[in-house]
């Protein structure tokens, strides 16, 4: 697989993983960074943890230089908000790596959609996740469902 110099690590927050998908998830984070033979981690330190956050960590850990765009303001239509920041990460990355979850923990108390409203039936079965949202504004994108 070609080198990727600046790979986008996008996903669900924190709330929305087991302790095993949490552990899972790392995996895939680290494995990707090697894969893609990425440089340069970009993100968006999502303020409720996750991926965003584990990718950053990651990165750290590995000395891999990281880009993040996180929001200014918690909305997603207001300037300086999710969307706008998960358009800075589709514009900076390469490629958009998109961590998904196929289904919810059983102890998630949350708002639940079920099914990813930006990728129809284009990818495996997974809840919904605005990091797909932006991998589809990216030239180059892949999922990986846990």
């Amino acid at each position: 697989m070609g080198s990727i110099v600046k790979l986008g690590i996008v996903g669900p927050p924190e709330r929305q993983f087991t302790p095993e998908k949490r552990e899972l998830a790392c995996v895939v984070i680290q494995s990707a960074i090697e894969t893609y033979g990425a440089t340069t981690v970009v993100s968006g330190r999502c303020h409720l943890g996750g991926i965003d956050i584990w990718a950053e960590d990651i990165a750290e850990a590995m000395d891999i230089p990281t880009l993040i765009f996180p929001p200014k303001v918690l909305h997603w239509s207001l300037p300086g908000g999710y969307r706008e920041r998960n358009l800075q990460i589709a514009e900076a990355a390469e490629l958009v790596l998109v961590i998904g979850l196929k289904e919810y923990p059983k102890t998630y108390r949350g708002v639940k959609f079920h099914d990813c409203v930006h990728c129809g039936d284009r990818n495996p079965k997974h809840i919904r996740t605005a990091g797909c949202w932006t991998a589809w504004r990216c030239e180059r994108r892949a999922w990986h469902i846990l």
